[in-house]
Order: C-alpha cells, then structure tokens, then sequence
C-alpha cells in the first residue's frame, strides 16, 4: 500500500489519464501509407500533415509523415509511433528545397509555395479506418507561374 502521501499523486496522474481519454500506452494507431507526387513526378522529402477533424485535445499530436525518394510514405504519429487515430483528416503538404541551406530556424523553402501548407484553405483530406490505410495519391499541381515565383521571406528571418 502506497505511503499517504503518495496518494494525492497518484489520484492525480489517475485523472490526468481519464482526461487526456488514453491508457498508458497511447491511442490505438492504424497504420497509414500514401503517395504524394507534385505534376505527376514523387515529390522527395516532402511533409506531409493529417490534421484530425473535430480534434477537441490540443495537445494531441498532428499525424505526419515525410516521403521517400519514390513519394511514398508512412505515417507517424509521434517519433517511434507509426500509424494514426482513425478518423477525417484535413492534410497539408510542404515540401522543402533540399537544395537550399536550411534558415536560421531550420527550414527551407517550400517549393510548393506555401500553395498546400494551410489547414482552413486544405482541400486535400483523407480517411484514416480501424484497418491499415493506404491513402488515394495526392496528386499535386504547381503551375509554371507559381513555381517561378521567388519563395515568399519569412518576416522574422529577414
């Protein structure tokens, strides 16, 4: 039996667990694959974001993934976790210039110019099921226009 004065701790961490809605061992993943391509060719190194819809814990995590060579990619939910919560997703895709040194805060580029990087503006969306999912191709189109236009400066990296 815990000494006395453990118990407000422990009654607390208990209450932490039935707010946050999960046990221990996180929320039950299904694993989540996909491809992304930008005008028909994979998209390397691009990241992609599945923001859960009706999402009410803002400390729950953003499903991400980062594709291979080939654009495919495995979803993580957090680093080590792969899979994501089953539910409607809106998704968001940046993909960095990989060719450019990174800024001061360590980002590069988006080659998409910010095109795909919005969660309202999102018209991309995915379902993720109880079963392993593998996501219908994001088919990305970039414009001659849009991918000649300079990269907008992040304000605070002058």
């Amino acid at each position: 039996m815990p000494a006395p004065r453990l118990w407000p701790l422990l009654a607390l961490a208990a209450v932490t667990l039935a707010a946050a809605g999960c046990s221990p061992d996180g929320p039950k993943l299904t694993p989540v694959t996909g491809t992304v391509r930008v005008n028909g060719k994979p998209a390397a190194a691009a990241l992609v974001f599945l923001h859960r819809k009706g999402k009410t814990d803002l400390t729950e995590p953003t499903a991400y993934a980062t594709a291979g060579e080939d654009g495919t990619f495995k979803v993580l939910w957090q680093p080590g976790q792969e899979g994501a919560v089953p539910g409607d997703y809106a998704v968001t895709v940046v993909w960095p210039d990989m060719t450019k040194a990174p800024d001061g805060s360590g980002g590069r580029p988006d080659l998409l110019r910010g095109t795909y990087d919005k969660v309202a503006a999102s018209t991309l969306t995915a379902t993720v099921t109880a079963a392993p999912t593998a996501l219908a191709p994001f088919e990305l189109k970039l414009s001659a226009a849009t991918a000649a236009k300079p990269a907008a400066k992040d304000p605070n990296n002058k």
